[in-house]
């Protein structure tokens, strides 16, 4: 979570600390903005289609 545009913790370093793959995004979010949330779940949504759908493919 990002507050007031200032994260705490590197991108990368959370990535490695919670061993999450590459080809999962990870995003920055301030949950109080509307917009900031809104393209954060658009995000997520996304990446749940694309993995449907090479699974279904595949």
């Amino acid at each position: 979570n990002c507050f007031d545009g200032m994260l705490h913790h590197r991108i990368d370093d959370v990535r490695e600390a919670l061993t999450i793959d590459q080809s999962v995004p990870i995003v920055t979010c301030d949950a109080r903005n509307r917009e900031s949330t809104k393209q954060t779940l658009i995000t997520l949504v996304e990446h749940s289609m694309r993995k449907w759908m090479s699974v279904r493919a595949g």
